[in-house]
């Protein structure tokens, strides 16, 4: 497929193709997100930043309520002056089926938070969340990328968020993808989402969190995210531009469900 090729020559963690259709003028807006080893289901960072892009090329505007089809479901956002969001539901939250030891095997010796479970939770794509009692340990987890591939398949999750408490309403939080594609992903809407919802359950959380992402690996991220039900999580995020061009795919077409945009 053309649009997976692309994905890979661009080896960014995700590329986002939109159709830029009728319906997307109208506010319904088809996307499919691809690492660059597979196509997954949904991504939230890239899902702010296809939001961006479009209401650049006028065809969103800000102030809009407007959709986002993804492959398996679809997502409502809100596009308010300069911020993004998603309203992401929880689709999965059970316990993990693997254990400590096999966390410890991957990452390193890490101490886990006391009174919090490892658990799969799922709010666009599928999350082992990985709770460690010192923050200051992130720092220091072994990223393997074989080996966090074996642990994501073994916990049937598509990454492993491993996080812990920097205060009351923010988290530190690394999300490691090397079963999709990227060892690493320096922001990850579906993840903030799928650990909020974790935390209002295990944790009594509620209302407003920050998540920190991306700082060990030299890519800080802010994500916000506000708890609207013990099911709806919104993510908050923006968009910068930081290169601007076209592909030249010469005799190559692209399928009509993933042109028009990358």
């Amino acid at each position: 497929m053309v649009a997976q090729t692309i994905a890979a020559t661009l080896c960014v963690p995700t590329t986002g193709f939109v159709v830029a259709d009728d319906a997307a003028h109208e506010g319904r807006a088809s996307v499919r997100f691809f690492t660059p080893r597979v196509e997954i289901d949904a991504c939230g960072h890239v899902m702010v930043a296809v939001a961006t892009a479009l209401v650049e090329l006028g065809i969103w505007n800000w102030g809009s309520d407007v959709s986002v089809h993804a492959r398996r479901a679809d997502f409502l956002l809100r596009l308010d002056q300069g911020n993004v969001e998603i309203a992401q539901r929880l689709r999965l939250l059970e316990p993990a089926t693997v254990a400590w030891r096999d966390v410890e095997r991957t990452l390193g010796s890490v101490r886990r938070h006391a009174e919090l479970p490892l658990a799969l939770s799922a709010a666009g794509l599928r999350h082992l969340i990985v709770p460690v009692r010192d923050v200051h340990a992130l720092s220091h987890i072994t990223v393997e990328p074989d080996r966090i591939a074996v642990l994501a398949a073994q916990a049937d999750a598509d990454t492993i968020c491993v996080w812990s408490f920097d205060s009351d309403r923010r988290v530190h939080l690394r999300d490691l993808c090397a079963g999709i594609g990227a060892v690493e992903e320096p922001a990850s809407g579906t993840t903030a989402a799928a650990l909020a919802l974790y935390l209002t359950r295990y944790a009594d959380v509620d209302g407003e969190l920050i998540v920190e992402q991306g700082v060990d690996i030299g890519r800080p991220s802010r994500i916000e995210v506000a708890l609207r039900a013990p099911d709806v999580a919104i993510v908050r995020g923006s968009a910068q531009r930081i290169v601007h061009g076209a592909l030249d795919l010469a005799s190559h077409e692209l399928p009509a469900s993933t042109t028009e945009s990358a």
